[in-house]
């Protein structure tokens, strides 16, 4: 009887033990799944008023970017009828400061877009559409 009684111990002991390990498991598992990837982002921090008059006007724009990679920039939009790239399109280009932030000039418009690209990225001067991640786009965000 002594011998059977311990023998049940030891089964009852194993048992919760693989218990415990399989519920250990499924909790590191569920934690592990339950975090996304998120990629860089970009967000303003200051925008000009919009207006479809006044197109020569010119304001500042600002932003910062959470996730960018050394070597990318940030390239500006204003959007009049279409989205015209700024501040010029001899100077493309806003550099991304080293505590993340950007600053630059653009005319005034209805909406105004930042876009985060790589490298060796050549936007175009205009477009009916922006561009979604992808070619050399890394992040977009509009206001």
């Amino acid at each position: 009887m002594a011998y059977s009684l311990s023998k049940r111990l030891d089964v009852n002991r194993c048992f919760r033990r693989k218990a415990a390990l399989l519920i250990l498991v499924v909790l590191l598992i569920g934690c592990k799944s339950g975090k996304t990837v998120v990629g860089p982002s970009i967000k303003f921090t200051r925008v000009p008023e919009t207006t479809q008059e006044n197109i020569d006007k010119l304001d500042i724009i600002q932003g910062q970017v959470e996730g960018a990679r050394q070597g990318q920039q940030i390239v500006l939009y204003a959007k009049r009828g279409e989205w015209w790239l700024q501040p010029l399109s001899t100077a493309p280009f806003t550099q991304i400061s080293t505590d993340s932030s950007w600053i630059n000039s653009t005319r005034l418009g209805s909406e105004y877009a930042a876009l985060l690209v790589e490298p060796g990225y050549r936007p175009q001067e205009t477009m009916n559409a922006l561009p979604g991640p992808g070619n050399g786009v890394t992040a977009v965000a509009t206001s």
